[in-house]
C-alpha cells in the first residue's frame, strides 16, 4: 500500500472518528413581526411599538470518554448576566453570549452535570425563568417500570456572585422535581412532574443607564420587582391523544409558601404618593400590599405538532401568575413589555412545518394586571396586547 493510500485512509478515520465524538446542531429565530398595541397605564396609553429581533444559537457536544460528554453552546441575545457576554454592545441582539458550558457524566440511567446548563424543573420553562441557564451541578436518573418512565432530579445553581461574600450569602437556586410519564403504546400519553424550587439571596437590583436632561449617561439602580427568597412548589399535568391529531391538554399550578413579612422593595409597587421604592427607604407599609400575591397557573389546550413538512398546530393558552408565584428577575417578558409577574390573560398560537428545518409561528397575547400597583389609584390595572410572527430554523 503506498504512502499516499495509508494518509488518506488515516485521514478517513480521523473524520469517521470525529463525526462520531463530535456533534454540532444549530437553531435561529427570525422574527419577522413584533407589535405591542393598546398599552394602557395609569398615566395614559403608551405608543404602540414595532420591531424585529433576530437570534442564533450553536450547539456543539464532544465525547470525551464512554461515560463522559462535553456541551457547549453560544447564542446571540439578551444579556444573561455581564460576566458571560461577550463585546458589551449597547445594541443586546448583537452580543454573543456563553449559554452553555458543561461537562456531563453518564452511568447505566443515571447523570450528573456541572457547569452552565438549562433548569431542571420542567413546567416551569418559559412560565418562570427568562434566564435560559444556570450555573451549578445537577444529577438525576431513569427508573422505567412496565407502563411508566420515572425520572427525579436535583439541582444546585448559583445565582448572582457576590464579592468578598462568604459561601452561605451567594445567591442560591436549588431543589428538585420528580416526572412520571406513562408508556405511549396506548395510544395518549400522561406525564405529571412534582418539583420544590428554592431560592436564597437572589440578586434584587439591577441598573439602568439612562440619558440625563444634559444628555449623559447615568446610572439608575432599580429594585428587581422580586423578593430575594422563595419557596416554589410547582405541580404539572399533561394529556396527549396522539392518534386524534396530537390533540393535548397541560395545566401547570405554582404556590410560593414563602412567608412575607412585608412587602418585599419594588420599582414596581408606588406608595400612596405614586413614589417608586427604588432605594428601599420608603414606607413600604403605604404601597398596595403584595406579600399574599403567591400563586400561578397556567392552563393549554393545543391540537396538532410540527414534525414533518406540512404539520401544523393550533393552541390556546390562560396564564394567572401572582407578583411573587415566579421568580420575578428571572421570569419571561413573552406576555408584555412592562411585567413578567403580577399578569392575567390569554395567548393564542399557531405553527406550521413548511419543511424539514423551517418553521412558521405565530402569537397573540392579551393581558392585564392582577393587582393594581399604584398606591395613589390601586384600582387601576395595566393592560397591553403583543403580536408577532417568527421563522424558526433548525439544522
Amino acid at each position: 500500500m503506498s504512502i499516499w493510500n495509508i494518509n488518506t485512509l488515516n485521514a478517513q478515520n480521523l473524520l469517521e472518528e470525529v463525526k462520531q465524538r463530535i456533534k454540532l446542531s444549530g437553531k435561529a429565530t427570525i422574527r419577522l413581526y413584533e407589535a405591542d398595541f393598546n398599552q394602557e397605564t395609569i398615566n395614559g396609553e403608551l405608543d404602540d411599538r414595532h420591531r424585529n429581533r433576530y437570534n442564533l444559537y450553536l450547539n456543539l457536544s464532544a465525547k470525551i470518554s464512554e461515560r463522559i460528554q462535553f456541551n457547549g453552546r453560544l447564542r446571540t441575545g439578551q444579556t444573561q448576566f455581564e460576566w458571560i457576554t461577550f463585546g458589551q454592545n449597547t445594541e443586546e441582539r448583537f452580543n454573543i453570549i456563553l449559554d452553555k458550558l458543561n461537562l456531563e457524566y453518564k452511568y447505566k440511567n443515571s447523570w450528573v452535570r456541572v457547569g452552565r446548563q438549562s433548569a431542571i424543573w420542567t413546567h416551569q420553562k418559559g412560565a418562570l425563568f427568562d434566564v435560559p441557564t444556570h450555573d451549578g451541578i445537577s444529577a438525576g436518573t431513569a427508573i422505567e417500570t412496565s407502563s411508566l418512565n420515572i425520572q427525579p432530579q436535583l439541582a444546585y445553581f448559583n445565582e448572582g456572585h457576590r464579592d468578598n461574600t462568604d459561601f452561605s450569602r451567594q445567591g442560591k437556586l436549588y431543589g428538585g422535581e420528580i416526572k412520571i410519564e406513562t408508556k405511549k403504546e396506548k395510544g395518549f400519553n400522561i406525564d405529571y412532574a412534582v418539583g420544590l424550587l428554592l431560592a436564597d439571596h437572589l440578586p434584587n437590583r439591577y441598573v439602568n443607564f439612562a440619558a440625563d436632561p444634559s444628555g449623559n449617561q447615568a446610572p439608575v439602580y432599580h429594585e428587581g420587582d422580586l423578593a430575594s427568597e422563595y419557596r416554589i412548589l410547582s405541580n404539572g399535568i399533561g394529556i396527549t391523544f396522539k392518534k386524534l391529531h396530537n390533540l393535548s391538554f397541560r395545566g401547570d399550578f405554582y404556590y410560593n409558601f414563602k412567608n412575607y413579612k412585608r412587602n418585599p422593595f419594588s420599582h414596581q409597587i408606588l406608595d400612596n404618593n405614586g413614589v417608586a421604592n427604588i432605594d428601599g427607604n420608603q414606607d413600604v407599609n403605604s404601597t398596595p400590599d403584595f406579600t399574599d400575591q403567591n400563586k400561578g397557573y397556567v392552563i393549554t389546550a393545543q391540537i396538532g405538532k410540527l414534525e414533518n413538512k406540512g404539520d401544523w398546530y393550533l393552541g390556546a393558552t390562560y396564564l394567572y401568575m401572582e407578583k411573587y408565584a415566579a421568580l420575578d428577575f428571572f421570569a419571561q417578558y413573552d406576555y408584555t413589555r412592562w411585567a413578567s409577574t403580577n399578569i392575567k390573560g390569554p395567548e393564542f398560537k399557531a405553527g406550521y412545518q413548511i419543511n424539514k428545518y423551517l418553521k412558521a409561528q405565530t402569537r397573540l397575547f392579551l393581558v392585564e394586571e392582577i393587582k393594581g400597583y399604584d398606591g395613589a389609584n390601586p384600582d387601576f390595572l395595566r393592560k397591553g396586547n403583543r403580536f408577532r410572527i417568527d421563522l424558526n430554523i433548525s439544522i
